[in-house]
């Protein structure tokens, strides 16, 4: 199936890496959401979620026609192992389901925007961000645990 043999610990080192920049992403989404929660920009923080959104679709969409890859050199090269180690044509299937279910997000996530009334939203700071950190904590120990198996 594969037709590049790929050094395992050199995956497994840029798993690590790329697993670190997103933790570092992830942190200052947990610092963004922290400050609009306390400063009551509940409209602000849902427009900064609906653009992000819209750049990963778009992203997502990049991906999906041209089959490149928009991100850092580790990234791109996962990317590269994932379309060996899965084949062209089940690599390209998963990244149609990722962009539909991005896309529709996006969209989702604009239609959020627009029809919810703010004004009567509230949200106590440290209890809002429990369900993010619950997720982020989740996927960390997804990755890890696949990180183990490589």
């Amino acid at each position: 199936m594969s037709e590049k043999q790929w050094d395992m610990k050199e995956v497994k080192r840029m798993k690590k890496k790329k697993l670190f920049q997103y933790n570092l992403v992830m942190v200052f989404i947990s610092l963004l959401i922290s400050y609009f929660i306390a400063n009551d920009s509940t409209i602000i923080l849902s427009a900064v979620f609906c653009v992000i959104f819209w750049l990963l679709a778009v992203n997502s969409l990049y991906t999906l026609i041209s089959g490149n890859t928009i991100g850092t050199r580790t990234s791109r090269r996962l990317k590269e192992y994932d379309k060996d180690r899965l084949g062209k044509k089940r690599w390209r299937r998963n990244t149609l389901v990722e962009a539909i279910f991005i896309n529709l997000s996006a969209i989702g996530m604009t239609w959020f925007l627009f029809v919810i009334d703010f004004d009567s939203i509230t949200l106590n700071f440290p209890w809002s961000i429990f369900p993010f950190l619950g997720g982020w904590i989740g996927y960390n120990i997804g990755k890890i645990f696949r990180m183990s198996e490589l």
